[in-house]
Protein backbone atom coordinates (compact mmCIF):
# COMPACT_ATOMS: atom_id res chain seq x y z
CA UNK A 1 0.00 0.00 0.00
CA UNK A 2 1.34 3.53 -0.96
CA UNK A 3 1.82 6.29 1.28
CA UNK A 4 -0.79 8.41 1.53
CA UNK A 5 -0.39 12.22 -0.02
CA UNK A 6 -0.20 15.34 1.75
CA UNK A 7 -3.31 16.20 -0.04
CA UNK A 8 -5.17 12.51 1.35
CA UNK A 9 -3.76 13.39 4.82
CA UNK A 10 -5.52 16.80 4.71
CA UNK A 11 -8.78 15.57 3.26
CA UNK A 12 -9.00 12.73 6.18
CA UNK A 13 -7.83 15.15 8.96
CA UNK A 14 -10.91 18.14 7.75
CA UNK A 15 -13.70 15.28 7.55
CA UNK A 16 -12.57 13.69 11.02
CA UNK A 17 -12.50 16.99 12.64
CA UNK A 18 -15.66 18.33 10.89
CA UNK A 19 -17.43 15.06 12.10
CA UNK A 20 -15.94 15.11 16.08
CA UNK A 21 -17.47 18.93 15.88
CA UNK A 22 -20.93 17.74 14.35
CA UNK A 23 -20.34 15.22 17.81
CA UNK A 24 -19.38 17.62 20.17
CA UNK A 25 -21.44 20.10 19.42
CA UNK A 26 -25.67 17.88 18.76
CA UNK A 27 -27.65 19.06 21.74
CA UNK A 28 -30.09 16.50 23.13
CA UNK A 29 -33.03 16.20 21.31
CA UNK A 30 -35.30 18.78 21.62
CA UNK A 31 -32.60 21.66 22.16
CA UNK A 32 -31.54 24.35 19.79
CA UNK A 33 -28.55 23.28 17.71
CA UNK A 34 -25.79 25.97 18.50
CA UNK A 35 -25.07 26.42 14.87
CA UNK A 36 -26.74 28.56 12.46
CA UNK A 37 -28.21 27.64 9.48
CA UNK A 38 -25.76 29.04 7.55
CA UNK A 39 -22.81 27.37 9.27
CA UNK A 40 -24.57 24.08 9.11
CA UNK A 41 -24.96 24.40 5.39
CA UNK A 42 -21.08 25.20 5.10
CA UNK A 43 -20.19 22.25 7.12
CA UNK A 44 -22.51 20.44 5.12
CA UNK A 45 -20.87 21.85 1.72
CA UNK A 46 -17.33 21.13 3.65
CA UNK A 47 -18.47 17.91 3.89
CA UNK A 48 -19.17 17.07 0.54
CA UNK A 49 -16.29 18.98 -1.18
CA UNK A 50 -13.97 16.46 0.96
CA UNK A 51 -16.20 13.36 0.01
CA UNK A 52 -16.13 14.22 -3.78
CA UNK A 53 -12.24 14.65 -3.95
CA UNK A 54 -11.64 11.50 -1.67
CA UNK A 55 -13.99 9.86 -4.41
CA UNK A 56 -12.37 11.36 -7.14
CA UNK A 57 -9.03 10.46 -5.97
CA UNK A 58 -10.20 6.85 -5.07
CA UNK A 59 -11.73 6.53 -8.62
CA UNK A 60 -7.95 7.73 -10.13
CA UNK A 61 -6.77 4.32 -8.31
CA UNK A 62 -9.60 1.98 -9.05
CA UNK A 63 -10.95 1.87 -5.63
CA UNK A 64 -14.79 1.89 -4.69
CA UNK A 65 -15.65 3.52 -1.51
CA UNK A 66 -18.42 2.90 0.82
CA UNK A 67 -19.76 5.31 3.24
CA UNK A 68 -20.89 3.87 6.62
CA UNK A 69 -22.15 5.12 10.05
CA UNK A 70 -21.88 3.25 12.89
CA UNK A 71 -24.23 5.05 15.44
CA UNK A 72 -23.38 5.44 19.53
CA UNK A 73 -23.58 2.74 21.91
CA UNK A 74 -26.59 4.89 23.53
CA UNK A 75 -28.32 5.01 20.36
CA UNK A 76 -27.70 1.57 19.16
CA UNK A 77 -28.88 -0.11 22.79
CA UNK A 78 -31.26 2.22 23.66
CA UNK A 79 -34.32 0.24 22.86
CA UNK A 80 -33.06 -2.87 24.69
CA UNK A 81 -31.56 -1.36 27.78
CA UNK A 82 -33.38 0.57 30.64
CA UNK A 83 -31.24 2.66 32.51
CA UNK A 84 -31.78 5.53 34.91
CA UNK A 85 -29.06 7.50 33.59
CA UNK A 86 -29.54 6.98 29.80
CA UNK A 87 -28.02 9.85 28.44
CA UNK A 88 -30.73 12.09 26.14
CA UNK A 89 -29.94 11.59 22.41
CA UNK A 90 -31.64 11.63 19.35
CA UNK A 91 -32.75 8.75 17.04
CA UNK A 92 -31.37 10.20 14.56
CA UNK A 93 -27.74 11.48 14.27
CA UNK A 94 -26.98 14.43 12.47
CA UNK A 95 -23.69 13.20 10.73
CA UNK A 96 -25.85 10.55 9.19
CA UNK A 97 -27.88 13.05 7.97
CA UNK A 98 -24.86 14.92 6.68
CA UNK A 99 -23.06 11.74 5.14
CA UNK A 100 -26.93 10.72 3.00
CA UNK A 101 -26.72 13.99 1.97
CA UNK A 102 -23.25 13.23 0.12
CA UNK A 103 -24.29 9.93 -0.99
CA UNK A 104 -27.77 8.71 -0.54
CA UNK A 105 -25.80 4.86 -0.34
CA UNK A 106 -24.39 5.45 2.67
CA UNK A 107 -24.82 2.49 4.97
CA UNK A 108 -26.44 3.10 8.70
CA UNK A 109 -25.36 0.51 10.75
CA UNK A 110 -28.18 1.43 13.25
CA UNK A 111 -31.10 -0.62 12.46
CA UNK A 112 -29.18 -3.72 12.21
CA UNK A 113 -27.55 -3.57 15.90
CA UNK A 114 -30.79 -2.28 17.18
CA UNK A 115 -31.84 -6.02 15.76
CA UNK A 116 -28.82 -7.48 16.71
CA UNK A 117 -29.47 -5.65 20.55
CA UNK A 118 -33.21 -6.99 20.70
CA UNK A 119 -31.99 -10.27 20.28
CA UNK A 120 -28.73 -10.24 22.73
CA UNK A 121 -26.74 -7.45 23.35
CA UNK A 122 -23.97 -8.84 24.79
CA UNK A 123 -20.70 -8.36 22.37
CA UNK A 124 -21.91 -5.73 20.75
CA UNK A 125 -19.76 -3.14 22.61
CA UNK A 126 -16.82 -3.61 24.63
CA UNK A 127 -17.69 -3.36 28.57
CA UNK A 128 -17.35 -0.04 29.67
CA UNK A 129 -16.76 1.08 26.48
CA UNK A 130 -18.14 2.40 23.79
CA UNK A 131 -16.37 1.02 20.96
CA UNK A 132 -17.73 -1.93 19.16
CA UNK A 133 -17.42 -5.69 20.65
CA UNK A 134 -16.69 -8.80 18.85
CA UNK A 135 -20.30 -9.13 17.49
CA UNK A 136 -20.53 -5.47 16.93
CA UNK A 137 -17.60 -6.19 14.42
CA UNK A 138 -19.82 -9.20 12.90
CA UNK A 139 -22.66 -7.02 12.52
CA UNK A 140 -21.19 -4.37 10.66
CA UNK A 141 -19.15 -6.47 8.84
CA UNK A 142 -22.03 -8.50 7.52
CA UNK A 143 -23.33 -5.02 6.06
CA UNK A 144 -20.14 -4.48 4.36
CA UNK A 145 -20.16 -7.31 2.84
CA UNK A 146 -23.54 -7.05 1.66
CA UNK A 147 -23.11 -3.90 0.11
CA UNK A 148 -20.05 -5.04 -1.45
CA UNK A 149 -22.42 -8.13 -3.33
CA UNK A 150 -25.28 -5.34 -3.97
CA UNK A 151 -22.52 -3.59 -6.09
CA UNK A 152 -20.81 -6.61 -7.84
CA UNK A 153 -17.85 -6.00 -5.83
CA UNK A 154 -17.16 -9.17 -3.82
CA UNK A 155 -17.04 -13.17 -4.38
CA UNK A 156 -18.66 -15.09 -1.42
CA UNK A 157 -17.04 -14.59 1.72
CA UNK A 158 -14.16 -16.58 2.75
CA UNK A 159 -14.72 -20.15 4.86
CA UNK A 160 -15.73 -19.99 7.98
CA UNK A 161 -16.35 -16.13 8.26
CA UNK A 162 -19.85 -14.30 7.77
Amino acid sequence: MSELTIEQRILIAMRKTLGAVIRDVTPPAGMRHPFSPETTEDVRQCLALISARERELAEAHGVQLILLHIPTMWNALKPSIQAARWPKTPDRCPLLDLLRAIDPSTIDALPALRQAASEDNRGLYLPNDEHLGTRGHAVVARLIVDELRRLGLSAAAPPGSL
